[in-house]
């Protein structure tokens, strides 16, 4: 697999699972697409920008991934292969809305380690194209 960043670069931040692997988010890559509304990219900047990231959202985040992920993928890409593990945190409401925090974290194949931070964010819980089922 090719790796998403250099092995040289360090992580801005690493996040510890209930297993124990570390996982690290990386200052990433963000751009707009098509509109400035929505952002590709990955790891702290494409959150950041897109959804926002303050200390609040990182606690959100510690405490998603010490639960199972709610769904597991192996995908492949040009890239390579990789794991996806899609984690959801507590549920909340905000707005009158109910929501819960997503992680998405790509692990590499068989491995035992730690993984990188694709996305955090807290999603609206059963919305279509929403990465939450609507009961949990």
């Amino acid at each position: 697999m090719t790796e998403l960043y250099p092995s040289n670069q360090k992580p801005l931040l690493k996040f510890v699972d209930g297993r124990g692997r570390v996982s690290r988010l990386f200052w990433g890559k963000s751009k707009p697409r098509p509109s400035p509304t929505f952002f590709d990219g990955l790891g702290y900047r494409h959150i950041a920008k897109k959804h926002g990231f303050g200390p609040a959202d990182e606690q959100a985040t510690r405490n998603a991934i010490h639960g199972r992920p709610i769904t597991t993928t192996q995908v492949t890409k040009k890239s390579g292969r990789f794991i996806k593990r899609i984690y959801e945190g507590s549920r909340y409401t905000q707005n009158a809305t109910n929501c819960a925090r997503v992680v998405v974290i790509s692990y590499p194949p068989r491995s035992s380690t730690g993984g990188t931070i694709i996305t955090s964010y807290g999603a609206v819980v059963g919305e279509p194209g929403s990465d939450l089922p609507s009961q949990g």
